[in-house]
This record gives C-alpha cells, structure tokens and sequence, in this order.
C-alpha cells in the first residue's frame, strides 16, 4: 500500500468515525424544545423558572419590551411551569399541561409566552435550529436566499 493510498484511507477512517459519533450523539440525545418568553408590560420580570418534568432553565431578569429563549429536553407529554415575579402583576406563575418537547422540536415550532399585567397569551410559532450547527445551515440558507432574491 502506497503512501497516498494509506493517508486517503486514514482520512475516510476518521471521518466515517467521527460521522458514526455524530449520529450515535444525535440518537440518544433528548429532543429540545424553545420557549420564548417576552415581557409587555411596563416592570421587569425577575426570578424566571421555566420547568417541565425534571428539567429547569432560567433567566434573572427580562426587561419591559424585552424577551428570552429557553430551551427544555424532554419526551412525552408534561406540564410547563412558569414562575416568576414583577412588580405590579398579581400572577406569580403559569402552567400548562400537555407541553411536549419532542413533538415541538420534531415539528419546528416553539411555543411564545407573552406576559402582561395578570395575563399570559401563549401561540406557537416557527423555531430556529436549537444546535449550533443547525443554527449556522438555517443562517447559509437564509442568506443564500437572499442574495437569489436580490439577484432576481
């Protein structure tokens, strides 16, 4: 075997095993879903807690106008619990029974919380790629169709 031909199959080599780790990371990997949470109302929201089953992710502190994205893993139907306080708002938390992470992230969607005074308004809307590498190919495509827009 030659030189060249050892160093090409090396090189297969590691990229058929690093696409083999890829997959593997992919597979047991729970599915995330995006919950964007956004403030209307005149005081900050402070204290965040988004939970679903075991899981919890959090934001210090949102300002008037202002929003922030969750992400929480999971699989099967849960309930979303929301906590939080601002000034001048009587709720302190929401739930919502049914949130399935897997079935958002499988359909492309995350769910929208929007907070105002003693209300919570909730829709679903398109998400972005939750992984970095997603988040870059949905940015080139983006871009790409753009600049064929623009080129038109």
């Amino acid at each position: 075997m030659t030189r060249k031909t050892r160093g090409v199959l090396i090189a297969l080599g590691v990229l058929a095993g690093s696409i083999a780790i890829e997959v593997g990371l992919r597979v047991t990997k729970r599915p995330e879903a995006c919950v964007q949470v956004e403030n209307l109302g005149p005081e900050p929201i402070e204290g965040l807690v988004a939970s679903s089953g075991a899981d919890r992710a959090e934001s210090p502190r949102i300002e008037p106008g202002g929003r922030v994205r969750l992400f929480l893993p999971g699989r099967g139907p849960q309930t979303l619990q929301l906590s939080f306080r601002q000034r001048g708002n009587g709720m302190t938390g929401y739930q919502m029974p049914g949130f399935d992470p897997a079935l958002m992230a499988r359909d492309g969607s995350m769910l929208v919380l929007q907070i105002k005074p003693n209300t919570v308004t909730r829709f679903q809307d398109e998400a972005e790629p939750s992984t970095p590498i997603g988040r870059s190919l949905h940015d080139l495509w983006q871009r790409f169709w753009a600049a064929l827009e623009a080129g038109i």
